[in-house]
């Protein structure tokens, strides 16, 4: 997590934080802080998401991304369109276009 937060900007929006794990969802979203960092579960539904938002996943199964449409997808069909800031060991940061 302290790679995903070194790849944003000082003041950013909303960060969304996924992750399966409850225990790594408190210790990434700790290490997110100060910014306002909303840590659940599961993905919203897509109409909740909104432009300038970042997506924060850790080790989050049922979420895939589509490179070639920069789409992120989840549930059933739930898509938005994002730009891929950071994608190693098994973290993933986004931003919602």
């Amino acid at each position: 997590m302290k790679k995903v937060k070194a790849k944003l900007p000082p003041a950013t929006g909303r960060i969304l934080y996924f992750s399966d794990d409850a225990y790594s969802r408190g210790k990434g979203a700790y290490h997110l802080y100060p910014h306002n960092v909303l840590a659940r579960n599961d993905l919203p539904p897509a109409s909740q998401v909104k432009t300038g938002d970042y997506i924060a996943l850790f080790a989050k199964k049922g979420v895939k991304y589509d490179r070639s449409h920069q789409l992120l997808m989840w549930g059933d069909g739930q898509s938005i369109k994002v730009d891929l800031l950071f994608l190693a060991e098994g973290n993933a940061l986004f931003k919602v276009r």
